[in-house]
């Protein structure tokens, strides 16, 4: 895929389209449940003291050598975690992360750009086309790119269902699980999968890297997570 082809804006609805259509098809999300936990807590919510905006500048301020401490550490800890994925999964994150962070930087057709905003239109020579910006495209793939698609069972694992019945009978046998607990855990599940994908987008620019860091650690000493790990608190 031509980078300069996407950000042109010529096909944006048909990519994300088929993307959509082949994530949506996948079993499990290309984030690996037992490493989910991990980039939420110790990226996202070891972020909420940087306001959203601040975020979203993240890759101006990196080349300009401006990041704090705190954003540097998150980045080092997201960089691990990539070297921690089975290989297959942190290439497809890879390809995810920057085909996303192209759509979010639309080129319009009078030669101007916008990397954010998330309801206005831009009038180009001959269109209107809807601003993209990070906001927008962690609402529409999150979902699909980071969420364990079993809510329930991965809330349960990790101890967050404690204002419903996880029994293991119930939890065991998914028709034994009331429907307004799979609709509250999906809920949940997908709004952590946004702020997650999110985060990432915002500090992508530095983050893209990983493969620096995998390069320093000997083959043998990288635990990497098998796809059958359950996604257990302890673990991550």
């Amino acid at each position: 895929m031509d980078s300069s082809h996407i950000s042109h804006g010529c096909d944006t609805g048909q990519i994300c389209q088929v993307l959509h259509h082949f994530l949506s098809g996948l079993p499990e999300a290309p984030l690996e449940p037992t490493l989910f936990r991990a980039f939420f807590e110790c990226c996202f919510l070891a972020s909420r003291g940087e306001s959203s905006a601040h975020c979203t500048t993240a890759t101006a301020r990196a080349k300009r050598g401006e990041l704090s401490s705190g954003e540097v550490g998150r980045i080092k800890i997201a960089r691990i975690l990539f070297c921690l994925m089975p290989d297959a999964d942190a290439d497809a994150l890879t390809y995810l992360l920057t085909v996303f962070t192209l759509l979010a930087r639309p080129v319009y057709e009078d030669g101007g750009s916008h990397a954010s905003g998330s309801g206005a239109d831009v009038q180009g020579s001959h269109e209107k086309r809807p601003l993209t910006n990070f906001g927008d495209i962690a609402r529409s793939f999150g979902w699909d790119v980071c969420a364990p698609r079993d809510a329930v069972g991965y809330l349960a694992s990790i101890r967050m269902l404690g204002l419903v019945d996880t029994s293991e009978s119930r939890l065991n046998d998914p028709s034994q699980v009331p429907l307004m607990v799979k609709e509250r855990a999906e809920a949940t599940v997908q709004h952590m999968s946004r702020q997650v994908l999110w985060w990432l987008l915002c500090y992508w620019s530095e983050i893209r890297f990983w493969r620096d860091d995998h390069r320093l650690l000997e083959p043998s000493r990288v635990p990497t997570v098998s796809r059958d790990s359950p996604a257990n608190a302890e673990g991550t």
